[in-house]
């Protein structure tokens, strides 16, 4: 190969490179989570103390942290049945966030009505399986709560309970 053409494609690779790493300047910076990956939390009266935030669920047993990617954690209770997402936008890449506020315009479109004040949407798998999620954005930490359970009523009752902590 050519010298010239060896020098170009090196120099479009570190141009590429340093665009990626100016664009998503917090890949090269490691984030501490709140939430431990398997970490169990216990219900004390049917209130789960999740560090950032509260809730009250009084049909759980307990939920698990799974740390599904940089700012992404689930939360799931014993049965596999409710789920929270806890969605920390500050620690993700960009094209991250971008794939995260596209998924919940997505979810902006399902069909939704409100439930004791809050909007709630229905979420139709491939599997004939119904669930219905609702969301709270703390724009003060850039975090979402993200929450699906099988009853709309479960949904609207766990996030109007919801709590973000003040620091």
């Amino acid at each position: 190969m050519n010298r010239t053409l060896l020098l170009a494609v090196a120099l479009f690779t570190l141009m590429a490179c340093t665009m990626f790493v100016l664009y998503n300047p917090n890949i090269a910076t490691e984030y501490t989570s709140e939430f431990a990956d398997n970490e169990v939390f216990m219900p004390e009266n049917g209130h789960f103390d999740f560090k950032t935030f509260t809730i009250n669920e009084t049909k759980a047993k307990n939920f698990t942290a799974k740390i599904i990617t940089n700012g992404h954690i689930r939360l799931a209770d014993d049965s596999g049945d409710k789920t929270i997402n806890v969605i920390e936008l500050n620690k993700m890449i960009n094209t991250k966030r971008d794939s995260v506020n596209s998924f919940l315009n997505g979810e902006l479109e399902k069909p939704s009505w409100t439930v004791d004040g809050i909007t709630v949407h229905q979420i139709d798998f491939r599997s004939g399986d119904t669930r219905y999620s609702a969301y709270m954005k703390n724009s003060t930490k850039n975090t979402i709560i993200y929450i699906s359970t099988p009853s709309e009523k479960e949904t609207a009752d766990m996030m109007n309970s919801l709590k973000f902590r003040e620091e």
